[in-house]
């Protein structure tokens, strides 16, 4: 039986294991990018639900992933992370506005840089890059790695994915505990 990490925080949808494992196991291109996608709005969800103390603040009608952006950065949302979330969305815009879109190394590491710019904190330590990571494939041992001549663009943009979420997770986590958000704010009882 797999168990799940909870931090204490509701990460909602941002850390489903089931769209993260089609994210990782497709092997259509554009279907790990609308995931990602997907993913990272719940992201935002997360960060602008938990500063505000509000369960549902984006809740309103339609709010475009740049608007929930912007929301997000005047709730605090270091610039760091927004410009890993403002890449990627642009990723996503281009599969959306050019159906001949393709993933290349150079657009790769473009965004890998910005991701690895994501610090741990305000202090500037910094995180695993994400050339220090791999994912491993199950039934085959492969490893995948951002270097190796075998990875293809689209396994190094689901690591990259992978490795962006996880740096959220930790992030997010210390900003809520630094400004005192305390765990379990919306799983504690009504009082």
């Amino acid at each position: 039986m797999e168990q799940q990490i909870n931090n204490g925080y509701d990460f909602g949808n941002a850390h489903d294991p089931n769209i993260s494992i089609l994210l990782a196991t497709t092997s259509d291109e554009l279907g790990s990018v609308l995931r990602a996608h997907f993913c990272l709005e719940e992201f935002l969800d997360v960060w602008c639900n938990t500063i505000t103390g509000v369960k549902d603040f984006l809740d309103i009608g339609f709010i475009g992933f740049d608007k929930k952006l912007a929301i997000a950065k005047k709730l605090g949302l270091g610039d760091d992370q927004a410009l890993a979330f403002k890449e990627f969305n642009k990723l996503r815009n281009s599969y959306a506005h050019d159906s001949s879109f393709q993933l290349t190394r150079e657009k790769l590491n473009s965004l890998k840089n910005n991701v690895d710019s994501i610090v741990a904190h305000h202090n500037g330590e910094v995180l695993p890059s994400c050339e220090s990571r791999y994912l491993e494939l199950k039934g085959n041992g492969r490893k995948i790695t951002w270097n190796a001549e075998d990875t293809t663009d689209h396994e190094r943009f689901i690591l990259l994915y992978l490795h962006l979420s996880m740096k959220l997770y930790y992030r997010f986590s210390y900003d809520f505990l630094e400004r005192g958000i305390p765990f379990n704010k919306f799983n504690q009882p009504a009082s």
